[in-house]
C-alpha cells in the first residue's frame, strides 16, 4: 500500500486520507459546535452583549458563532478593556513603566533563588540575561506567558478583542480602561508580589499547552464553570497570590461593572469585549451584574 511521509512519520495512504479530511474540516465543525463566551444584560432601557475575549487565539477557531456576529452587528458602539488605537501612544509609557532605569537591574530585585530558577528558562528561549535583567518581573512574566502562547499557535493578531476592534470601525468605540490605568496596575505591585508573579509563571509554564487547551474548550463550550476553575485553582495552591489576584481581577471586575451600567442607562446598544477571566467566579462581572438586579440571559 502506498505510504506518505509527514513531519517525519509515515502514513498509509487512507490514513492520509483521513487525516487530510480532518485538516480541511476542523475549522468547520470548531465553528458548528461553537457557543462562545456571550451574555445578553438588559436593563429598563437598553441591552447589552458582554463577550469574553481571549487575547491570544488560533485562526482555526473562526469564524465565530452566528449569536457573537448577530450581536455585534445589532450593536452601536463597541466597547473593549482599552481602546485599542491608545497602543501606538501607549508603547513609551509601557517602556518606561515595564523596564528598570538606567543602573538598576532584575538581579537586585529579586532573590538568588528565583534568579537560579528564572536563568534556565532564559536559556531555553535564547533570552540573554543582560537583555532580561532590564525587564521588572511583571513584564518579564508577560513575555514568557506570550512566547509560550505563541509557540504553542495562538496569536494576538487572532484575539477576539483584536477582530472586533478590527471590524468596528462604522460604530463608536469606548474603553473601560486606559492603557496609562492597566500599566499602573501592574508597575503599583510590590517588589515581594511581583517577584511572586514571575515565580508562579516560570513553575507553571509546561502546564500552559493544559491551560490553553482547557481556556479554548471552555470558549467553545461556553462554559463559565470551566473557566472558573482554571482561573481561581491557584489561589488554591498559592494563597499568596490572592493579593495580586485582587488587584488584577476583584477591584477591576468591580470598576468595569460601575462602566457597564453607566451604559446601561443610555438607549444605545453595546458589544462589550473584556477579558474572559473578568466573567468567571461570584466576584465576577456576570454574577456582579445579577446581584444588581439586571436580567441576564446566556446566548
Amino acid at each position: 500500500m502506498a505510504k506518505v511521509t509527514v513531519e517525519g512519520r509515515t502514513m498509509k495512504k487512507h490514513q492520509w486520507l483521513i487525516f487530510l479530511l480532518f485538516c480541511i474540516l476542523l475549522p468547520g465543525i470548531i465553528q458548528a459546535e461553537q457557543k462562545g463566551l456571550i451574555w445578553e444584560v438588559s436593563s429598563r432601557d437598553t441591552r447589552a452583549y458582554i463577550v469574553g475575549s481571549v487575547h491570544f487565539f488560533k485562526e482555526a477557531l473562526y469564524p465565530l458563532s452566528e449569536q457573537i456576529e448577530k450581536a455585534f452587528q445589532e450593536s452601536e458602539v463597541a466597547v473593549f478593556e482599552i481602546d485599542m488605537k491608545e497602543m501606538s501612544s501607549g508603547l513609551l509609557m509601557f517602556q518606561q513603566k515595564g523596564l528598570y532605569p538606567e543602573g538598576d537591574s532584575l538581579d537586585k530585585h529579586i532573590s538568588k533563588e528565583t534568579l537560579d530558577i528564572l536563568l534556565p528558562r532564559l536559556s531555553s528561549y535564547g533570552i540573554p540575561f543582560e537583555i532580561a535583567k532590564r525587564f521588572r518581573p511583571w513584564m518579564l512574566a508577560m513575555t514568557i506567558q506570550s512566547i509560550e502562547y505563541q509557540k504553542l499557535g495562538f496569536r494576538p493578531e487572532f484575539g477576539i478583542d483584536k477582530y472586533f476592534y478590527e471590524k468596528a470601525k462604522d460604530k463608536e468605540i469606548k474603553g473601560l480602561e486606559s492603557i496609562e490605568y492597566q500599566l499602573e496596575l501592574f508597575d503599583g505591585l510590590s517588589d515581594h508580589e511581583q517577584e511572586i508573579y514571575l515565580l508562579y509563571t516560570i513553575l507553571e509554564i509546561e502546564k500552559t499547552s493544559s491551560y490553553a487547551e482547557t481556556i479554548i474548550k471552555a470558549w467553545v463550550e461556553g462554559n463559565l464553570k470551566i473557566l472558573e476553575e482554571i482561573i481561581y485553582q491557584p489561589l488554591k495552591e498559592k494563597p499568596e497570590l490572592l493579593p495580586i489576584y485582587k488587584r488584577l481581577f476583584l477591584d477591576r471586575n468591580r470598576a468595569m461593572v460601575s462602566k457597564i451600567e453607566d451604559f446601561l442607562k443610555t438607549k444605545k446598544r453595546y458589544f462589550i469585549v473584556v477579558g474572559a477571566g473578568h466573567l468567571a467566579g461570584e466576584e465576577g462581572i456576570i454574577e456582579l451584574l445579577k446581584k444588581k438586579g439586571y436580567r441576564i440571559r446566556q446566548l
